[in-house]
Protein backbone atom coordinates (compact mmCIF):
# COMPACT_ATOMS: atom_id res chain seq x y z
CA UNK A 1 0.00 0.00 0.00
CA UNK A 2 1.58 3.11 -1.18
CA UNK A 3 1.26 6.58 1.78
CA UNK A 4 0.16 9.24 0.50
CA UNK A 5 2.24 12.50 1.50
CA UNK A 6 1.42 15.68 1.70
CA UNK A 7 3.87 18.69 1.31
CA UNK A 8 2.79 21.99 3.04
CA UNK A 9 5.37 24.46 2.32
CA UNK A 10 4.67 27.95 4.25
CA UNK A 11 6.08 31.00 4.18
CA UNK A 12 8.33 32.49 6.80
CA UNK A 13 5.87 35.73 6.81
CA UNK A 14 2.94 32.74 7.35
CA UNK A 15 4.97 30.92 9.69
CA UNK A 16 5.82 34.03 12.47
CA UNK A 17 1.74 34.45 12.20
CA UNK A 18 1.68 31.10 13.61
CA UNK A 19 4.40 30.98 15.71
CA UNK A 20 2.73 34.47 17.17
CA UNK A 21 -0.42 33.31 17.54
CA UNK A 22 0.39 30.28 19.32
CA UNK A 23 2.81 31.69 21.58
CA UNK A 24 -0.48 34.73 22.03
CA UNK A 25 -2.90 31.84 22.79
CA UNK A 26 -0.31 30.41 25.49
CA UNK A 27 -0.48 33.68 27.66
CA UNK A 28 -2.39 34.59 30.49
CA UNK A 29 -3.70 37.92 30.33
CA UNK A 30 -1.08 39.32 32.90
CA UNK A 31 1.55 37.87 30.82
CA UNK A 32 0.43 39.21 28.00
CA UNK A 33 -0.29 42.51 28.84
CA UNK A 34 3.28 42.55 30.12
CA UNK A 35 4.54 41.23 26.87
CA UNK A 36 2.78 44.00 24.98
CA UNK A 37 4.37 46.33 27.32
CA UNK A 38 7.37 45.49 27.42
CA UNK A 39 7.49 45.47 23.37
CA UNK A 40 6.33 48.94 23.54
CA UNK A 41 8.99 49.91 25.53
CA UNK A 42 11.85 48.46 23.47
CA UNK A 43 10.68 50.81 20.53
CA UNK A 44 11.07 53.93 22.21
CA UNK A 45 14.36 52.89 24.32
CA UNK A 46 18.26 53.68 22.20
CA UNK A 47 20.00 50.41 21.29
CA UNK A 48 22.44 49.59 24.23
CA UNK A 49 26.28 49.12 23.52
CA UNK A 50 28.21 50.57 20.76
CA UNK A 51 25.79 50.79 18.30
CA UNK A 52 26.10 52.97 15.14
CA UNK A 53 22.37 53.65 15.55
CA UNK A 54 21.90 56.27 18.43
CA UNK A 55 17.74 56.48 17.73
CA UNK A 56 15.11 54.41 18.67
CA UNK A 57 13.26 51.88 16.47
CA UNK A 58 10.07 54.44 16.73
CA UNK A 59 12.52 57.59 16.05
CA UNK A 60 14.06 55.31 12.83
CA UNK A 61 10.62 54.15 11.82
CA UNK A 62 9.15 58.03 12.21
CA UNK A 63 12.31 59.05 9.67
CA UNK A 64 11.88 57.02 7.42
CA UNK A 65 8.02 57.95 6.95
CA UNK A 66 9.02 61.64 6.80
CA UNK A 67 11.30 60.87 4.34
CA UNK A 68 9.16 58.85 1.91
CA UNK A 69 6.44 61.29 2.31
CA UNK A 70 8.81 64.40 1.42
CA UNK A 71 10.21 61.87 -1.70
CA UNK A 72 6.85 61.60 -2.90
CA UNK A 73 5.31 65.41 -2.20
CA UNK A 74 8.97 66.64 -4.10
CA UNK A 75 8.02 63.91 -7.02
CA UNK A 76 4.65 65.50 -6.98
CA UNK A 77 6.26 69.36 -7.64
CA UNK A 78 8.66 67.97 -10.18
CA UNK A 79 6.62 65.60 -12.05
CA UNK A 80 3.65 68.36 -12.20
CA UNK A 81 5.66 71.18 -12.56
CA UNK A 82 7.29 71.34 -16.37
CA UNK A 83 9.05 75.02 -15.13
CA UNK A 84 10.61 72.71 -12.19
CA UNK A 85 11.07 70.26 -14.40
CA UNK A 86 12.97 72.15 -16.93
CA UNK A 87 14.74 73.72 -14.54
CA UNK A 88 16.49 70.85 -13.00
CA UNK A 89 17.26 68.85 -16.57
CA UNK A 90 18.68 72.10 -17.22
CA UNK A 91 20.77 72.30 -14.05
CA UNK A 92 21.94 68.32 -14.95
CA UNK A 93 23.07 69.57 -18.12
CA UNK A 94 24.91 72.22 -17.31
CA UNK A 95 26.60 70.13 -13.96
CA UNK A 96 27.59 67.65 -16.73
CA UNK A 97 29.44 70.17 -19.40
CA UNK A 98 31.26 71.28 -15.98
CA UNK A 99 32.53 67.95 -15.31
CA UNK A 100 33.49 66.90 -18.06
CA UNK A 101 35.51 69.74 -19.62
CA UNK A 102 38.97 69.33 -19.96
CA UNK A 103 40.53 71.35 -16.86
CA UNK A 104 38.34 68.63 -14.49
CA UNK A 105 37.79 65.66 -16.72
CA UNK A 106 41.40 63.98 -15.76
CA UNK A 107 40.41 64.84 -12.18
CA UNK A 108 37.13 62.85 -12.37
CA UNK A 109 38.78 60.20 -13.46
CA UNK A 110 41.26 59.84 -10.73
CA UNK A 111 38.79 59.91 -8.32
CA UNK A 112 36.59 57.33 -9.82
CA UNK A 113 39.78 54.86 -10.08
CA UNK A 114 40.54 55.35 -6.58
CA UNK A 115 37.15 54.62 -5.78
CA UNK A 116 37.14 51.68 -7.64
CA UNK A 117 40.43 50.54 -5.77
CA UNK A 118 39.42 51.62 -2.61
CA UNK A 119 36.37 48.88 -3.49
CA UNK A 120 38.64 46.27 -4.35
CA UNK A 121 41.07 46.75 -2.26
CA UNK A 122 38.98 47.45 0.81
CA UNK A 123 41.00 50.30 1.47
CA UNK A 124 43.93 47.75 2.77
CA UNK A 125 46.74 48.65 0.70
Amino acid sequence: RKERVMNVNLSDDNMKDIIAKAVLDTLTPESRSELISNAIKSLLVKPTGNSYNSKTPMQDAFDCAVRDVARAVAQEQIVGDPEIKAKITSLIADAWVNLTNAERYSKLVENVTSAIERGLTGDRY
